[in-house]
């Protein structure tokens, strides 16, 4: 799935697609590269068909998202 076939709004659209939005992708990949390197047990605390995610077209999210260790 290409970037642009994402229903979200969280980088734009078109002529207003963020720029920097290759940049936010990759810095999140590393972040999460680096968390479950330090703290290799990290897993969900719930199933996932139970994550309640926000409902907005603006902003595409979890309520919540409680781990365990």
């Amino acid at each position: 799935m290409g970037d642009m076939d994402n229903r979200h709004l969280a980088f734009g659209q078109g002529m207003h697609y963020c720029l920097d939005a290759p940049l936010a992708r990759m810095e999140l990949q590393i972040a999460f590269r680096l968390l479950l390197e330090r703290i290799p047990g990290l897993t969900l605390a719930l199933d996932s068909d139970s994550i309640k995610w926000r409902k907005s077209t603006f902003i595409r999210g979890v309520k919540e998202l409680p781990v365990r260790v």
